[in-house]
């Protein structure tokens, strides 16, 4: 079995064409998400279940990566990394990027109807609250748990979907946080090249963050229209810092992730669905003024077509999640590097480099 698999043939033109449209797709929708302010496109990575394979292969940018680079060794630093994974997303988020800045103006749409596009998104994340709480119950603590779960009796695996104390704690800590960014008042900032250099970064790190919009924290940071109008028109001398900081900040947060599921997987989770629930209260599509803030309010009647939007986007999560659920066979890898085994074959070899 181990050798016929082994030798089995590489994908076919059209297996790899496949791929990498469905990857695109994926792309444009969490790129669709980073750019509507209270939106995390890392929930909808979540729903699609490709998070934790987007956090491993970000990881990829490492130390061994750049040193190739500078020897100019090319084709071990495409190998380093999850190309067939990460170039059809990073498509499919500039393609979304450039369609709701130069195509459709999403910007606009927010100020025309914000009640409409915040009701879609609100049921979108409510569902995918619902399917992050569901995993993280099913989680256990690390994946040599895991592995120990499955020789235990099923009322044994069973009690690993009760509620724990620490799973509780930081389920807290992940709402208060996501609830703290969601009231926080924007501020005025200054557009020099660092502080666009430093909005990249922050942002990049709350795009990774399921519940936590980059959008949002430019929106926070004054930098939102700034940075739309500066991809619509095409302005490196904003667009280089900018970028520059989204990579750093994604470097950065992805290690910590990666770290942070693999040791303390279930606690971790259970976070992040409590920065989802906080995000919650910035996304509730009727909003009132006080202030210099808004704060939800019960709509004055019933909103039919709103509520339909909700539904709607609720029912897109769900259907994401079933297609996610799907046995992806050689799809999976079709055009690309599988992170973990390529990682694994070439630790020996990079820490000769």
């Amino acid at each position: 079995m181990t050798e016929g698999r082994s030798k089995a043939r590489p994908p076919g033109r059209a297996t790899v064409a496949r791929a990498w449209a469905a990857g695109a797709a994926r792309g444009f929708c969490v790129g669709t998400a980073d750019l509507v302010p209270g939106v995390s496109g890392a929930t909808v990575a979540l729903v699609l279940g490709i998070y934790e394979r987007l956090v491993a292969a970000i990881r990829g940018f490492d130390g061994v990566f750049a040193a190739r680079l500078l020897r100019l060794d090319l084709a071990g630093a495409y190998r380093r990394i999850d190309t067939g994974f990460l170039i059809p997303l990073a498509a499919g988020v500039a393609l979304a990027a450039t369609f709701f800045t130069r195509v459709v103006s999403l910007s606009h749409l927010m100020t025309t109807h914000r009640t409409a596009v915040q009701s879609f998104f609100f049921g979108l994340v409510a569902a995918a609250l619902v399917f992050l709480v569901r995993e993280a119950l099913d989680a256990r603590e690390s994946p040599r748990s895991r592995a120990e779960g499955k020789t235990r009796s099923g009322a044994r695996r069973g009690a690993g979907r009760a509620l724990r104390p620490r799973d509780a704690a930081a389920a807290a800590a992940g709402l208060a946080a996501g609830w703290g960014v969601a009231v926080v008042i924007p501020t005025t900032t200054p557009e020099a090249a660092w502080f666009v250099f430093l909005s990249g970064a922050l942002a990049a790190s709350a795009m990774i963050l399921p519940g936590i919009s980059g959008a949002y924290v430019l929106v926070l940071l004054k930098k939102y229209g700034y940075v739309l109008a500066a991809i619509g028109r095409f302005d490196l001398a904003v667009l280089a810092p900018f970028g520059l900081g989204v990579v750093a900040g994604l470097i950065v947060s992805s290690r910590v992730l990666k770290r942070l599921l693999d040791r303390f997987r279930r606690p971790t989770l259970f976070a992040l669905a409590g920065l989802v629930a906080g995000s919650l209260w910035s996304l509730w599509p009727y909003q009132l003024a006080a202030g210099a803030r808004s704060l939800p309010a019960w709509p004055e009647g019933f909103d039919p077509v709103n509520l339909g939007l909700a539904v709607a986007g609720a029912g897109a999560v769900a259907a994401l999640h079933l297609a996610s659920r799907r046995r992806p066979g050689p799809l999976a890898e079709a055009g690309g590097t599988n992170p973990a085994r390529a990682n694994a074959g070439e630790a020996e070899g990079a820490s000769r480099t």
